[in-house]
């Protein structure tokens, strides 16, 4: 054992971060080993090595599919720091041969702008020449809603634990309550880390107001004088009444009264903040409200800062997969990018050649990592009782498009196409999340286009370090005609603003009531928003937009079959930039 001391203020963030943010425990000698490695660090750097050292732990762990957190041994210690330094390195080299290929860049085409000789030259072009395209596009990983691991939050230990249950299509009446519920102990859990909801200390108590969560348990002979603040489910137990719905009961909603409101769209199926008081006598007690508000945001940064790597869910088991190389990556390659379209309906003409002209473009530019393609992919509704004719209608349309991208090879074995089913596709029920087109419908195209991907409604990608959640729905429509109350223009016009809030602030693709929408509920953990994602594109018929909320950047490309509009997003700089074809 190491004869030296242990330095008290690096000895208590390794406590802070390890023992009380990540739940891990330290043999004396792995402290001894890593107090010493971070003496001479700056209190950020040593909590950033701390939350490394902890993810890589972690990871590590699930790798070996251990049962439990073991003590974190002097062995484990030597191991993580090896392979922190030898990332560290990784990065170095990439930060200088980005430095190199932007003095390049400048010294061919001048610092205002960029020729063709530099665009061939681009390493995220097809020319596998020194196989850079394929090194960046490994760390492009997508996840289909039928696929996606599944964690729920449990409020004992605070933490989300992995659920290994076998999920059914068919999962009767309690997993409906469990999604409900695991949705309210999410909620709950962020509200009471939020600044306006913690109590405060001794010292400041005088100067500082917060807010109380109360059950609705608790409300029974609570006094009618007293303002009460609770979170539930907005829900209808009865027709012509509202009732707000928490793990403990229901209680019955009075909304006949002017109340303030947040902005946001008010549903069934949203969890709500509502103020108000006690009214009517004990076998008709109800809550007269005052406020009703959306659950306060949270920021990705903020949520990753409470749960460390309990919360990325979606973390390739790669051990090269190490945030500092990964965000070395994001900066080396900044012409990454994905391109979306919305409602291409391949049975339409003008469509395919609208699409034959944009490959054209990327054809002779720098080819973006890849296509997504939103459905519906017809412009007929498809039945299950469709005819031959209906059948053969479908399936042409994905022909026709295979036709148009052997056109250029290039591209085509290069770039990935990403298909999301829409509502009108087959053959899914009205059930979410969708699977994907069948493979009868569009055999010939998986068969030559070795990069095309058939992928769920919803489903997930993640590059490097950032998460995208894709959607196809006609969101904004069936959110407003679903309103319990109408929303607040005069704080908030913008409709979609309010539709983004909704989301965000709900941690939730799609909350609506399972009468408006429904959904598997053994799969409910696909629609969670939470931590939010770096960028959340909502496909709809609505006209395209861009929406920037709490760190999330929210999309729709609008509908390409009559607009033929499409949106670019750029890994390095987060950027949206919304485009047409004339």
């Amino acid at each position: 054992m190491e004869a030296t001391n242990i330095n008290p203020k690096i000895a208590k963030l390794v406590y802070n971060v390890l023992t009380r943010k990540h739940g891990l425990q330290l043999h004396p000698q792995a402290m001894h080993l890593l107090c010493s490695a971070l003496l001479d660090s700056p209190d950020h750097i040593i909590q950033q090595t701390l939350d490394m050292v902890a993810s890589a732990y972690v990871t590590s762990l699930q790798n070996k599919e251990s049962a439990g957190r073991a003590v974190i041994e002097r062995e484990n210690i030597e191991e993580i720091i090896q392979s922190i330094t030898q990332k560290a390195k990784l990065h170095d080299v990439a930060v200088v041969q980005k430095r190199k290929h932007k003095d390049l860049s400048e010294d061919e085409d001048g610092i205002d702008g960029r020729s063709p000789k530099h665009r061939e030259q681009s390493p995220l072009l097809a020319s596998t020449v020194d196989g850079r395209y394929a090194e960046v596009r490994q760390h492009l990983h997508i996840f289909d809603a039928f696929q996606m691991p599944k964690w729920v939050f449990s409020p004992q230990v605070k933490l989300f634990v992995k659920c290994n249950d076998t999920l059914s299509l068919f999962s009767d009446a309690s997993a409906e309550a469990s999604a409900e519920l695991d949705r309210y102990h999410i909620l709950r859990q962020r509200i009471l880390r939020h600044d306006r909801f913690a109590p405060p200390s001794i010292i400041s108590a005088r100067n500082k107001e917060f807010f109380s969560l109360t059950s609705i348990k608790s409300l029974i002979g609570a006094s009618s004088s007293t303002n009460f603040l609770i979170l539930g489910l907005l829900t209808q137990m009865e027709a012509g009444k509202y009732h707000l719905e928490d793990k403990d009961g229901f209680i019955e909603l009075e909304l006949s009264d002017k109340f303030e409101q947040t902005v946001g769209l008010f549903t069934l199926g949203c969890m709500v903040l509502v103020e108000g008081i006690i009214v009517g006598d004990s076998g008709s007690r109800r809550v007269s409200v005052s406020m009703i508000g959306m659950p306060p945001p949270e920021t990705r940064k903020a949520t990753i800062s409470a749960f460390g790597s309990n919360i990325d869910f979606l973390k390739p088991s790669s051990e090269l997969d190490d945030t500092l190389v990964l965000q070395g990556i994001e900066e080396r390659f900044e012409d990454a990018s994905l391109v979306f379209l919305s409602d291409v309906h391949l049975d339409n003409p003008e469509v395919l050649s609208k699409l034959r002209t944009l490959f054209e473009g990327y054809s002779t530019a720098i080819f973006p990592l890849a296509f997504v393609f939103f459905g519906n992919f017809n412009s007929v509704a498809y039945c299950a009782t469709a005819s031959a004719e209906g059948i053969s209608r479908y399936r042409d349309g994905f022909t026709a498009l295979e036709s148009i991208l052997a056109e250029f090879p290039e591209l085509r074995d290069t770039s990935l196409f990403v298909f999301v089913p829409g509502p009108q596709d087959p053959w899914g029920s009205d059930i979410l999340p969708r699977p994907t087109v069948p493979k009868s419908m569009c055999e010939r195209l998986m068969n030559r286009v070795r990069n095309a991907r058939f992928v769920s409604n919803p489903c997930r990608i993640r590059y490097c370090t950032q998460e995208i959640v894709l959607f196809r729905e006609d969101l904004m429509k069936k959110l407003r005609r679903n309103c319990v109350v109408p929303p607040d223009f005069q704080q908030e016009p913008d409709m979609k603003v309010h539709l983004v809030k909704t989301l965000i602030d709900q941690a939730h693709l799609c909350p609506l009531s399972p009468q408006t929408r429904p959904t598997y509920w053994s799969y409910s953990h696909v629609f969670r928003l939470y931590p939010a994602p770096h960028l959340l594109v909502l496909a709809d018929r609505q006209d395209a937009y861009s929406v920037d909320y709490e760190g999330c950047k929210a999309v729709n490309p609008g509908p390409f079959s009559s607009e033929f509009a499409f949106s670019v997003y750029f890994f390095s700089t987060k950027h949206v930039l919304e485009s047409t074809i004339s």
